[in-house]
């Protein structure tokens, strides 16, 4: 991976990209290679290793927690976009010639339809990748800031009962003579 300004944004930025060429990948694969024909054509590819993926991706997430805390406690800049619209299809040539040559142990150049749609279809996976890193980043600013803000102060409020509530007046408050005022029309 080219050398990116901080490391926060390498952090963020190497799983999210991973995550858009592997999906890139499934559906290049989907979309190219019949259902009937998918499982040999994978098999006959070197693409035994997709049953580690699980193993892959707890790592890939662990990396990206880390780059965003790392980018939220050091106020870093955010990575380019650029790495995300250009690593991608390289990524996937590299993984695509990578399976090939330890499947069989030949270099070849490969340029079959899931492969060449797999390329085209890293850009916009990178670009979402892309997006969704943007979107981590902020949430993880918008609550650094909510965490670090000082508590809600409440205000004291007296409680008022309901008038229906209230007890009427004692009967000899009602019915003495009034001290001060006009006096009694009788």
């Amino acid at each position: 991976m080219l050398v990116m300004r901080n490391r926060s944004a390498a952090l963020i930025a190497a799983p999210s990209m991973l995550a858009g060429v592997l999906a890139a990948h499934a559906l290049a694969y989907r979309w190219t290679v019949p259902a009937a024909e998918r499982a040999s054509v994978l098999r006959q590819t070197g693409h035994a290793w997709e049953a580690y993926l699980p193993i892959l991706i707890a790592p890939a997430l662990a990396l990206l927690a880390i780059g965003l805390l790392r980018h939220t406690v050091s106020r870093s800049a955010r990575p380019a976009a650029w790495p995300f619209a250009v690593l991608p299809p390289f990524a996937f040539l590299l993984q695509e010639h990578l399976e090939r040559f330890l499947h069989d142990g030949t270099p070849q150049l490969v340029m079959t339809t899931p492969v060449l749609a797999g390329v085209l279809l890293a850009v916009p996976f990178g670009l979402a990748a892309y997006a969704v890193a943007r979107a981590l980043i902020g949430l993880t600013e918008a609550a650094a800031r909510a965490l670090a803000a000082p508590p809600p102060r409440f205000l004291t409020a007296r409680v008022l009962t309901p008038a229906a509530s209230r007890s009427l007046l004692p009967a000899v408050v009602v019915c003495s003579p009034p001290g001060r005022g006009p006096p009694r029309a009788r």
